[in-house]
């Protein structure tokens, strides 16, 4: 019983703030997917093997520092409002 009045306390919320809560759920999930793919291709031994690979690793590897900061203050800056 108290499990159910948690369950259906927490619904209650989502949907009174479902207009702020989803574009936070879509931005969040979109920087992880992009955060995964360029970490992913900074780390994967084919391209190191290429003409210019290493650069092309090194250079996505400070983009992964640029996201990293961006989502940061993506995760952030919606908890102070």
């Amino acid at each position: 019983m108290r499990n159910f009045f948690y369950f259906r306390l927490a619904l209650d919320n989502f949907k009174k703030n479902a207009r702020m809560q989803i574009p936070f759920l879509l931005s969040s999930s979109l920087t992880v997917m992009i955060f995964y793919l360029v970490f992913s291709l900074s780390t994967n031994e084919g391209i190191g093997g290429l003409m210019g690979g290493n650069y092309v690793q090194q250079l996505l590897g400070f983009g992964i520092g640029v996201i990293i900061v961006f989502s940061i203050i993506f995760f952030f800056i919606p908890i102070r409002f």
